[in-house]
């Protein structure tokens, strides 16, 4: 699971797609989760807010070049 919360909400999501009906909300948040999870792992890095500041440091591989 994400460490903070998921990029879209489950209305988000139902009113983005045209789903109207609540049995399917357990299958909805599942693939919510999933795709939140997806997209950190695929993209190395959480994008939301983790709801605590954490330091960062960052090497110059070159006086001039510092990779963030």
């Amino acid at each position: 699971m994400a460490l903070g919360a998921d990029y879209i909400t489950r209305a988000e999501l139902k009113s983005y797609m045209g789903l109207e009906v609540d049995t399917n909300d357990a299958q909805v948040d599942d693939a919510i989760s999933s795709a939140t999870a997806g997209i950190n792992e695929h993209c190395n890095r959480q994008f939301n807010d983790a709801g605590a500041v954490s330091a960062r440091v960052y090497h110059a591989t070159r006086r001039a070049l510092v990779i963030v």
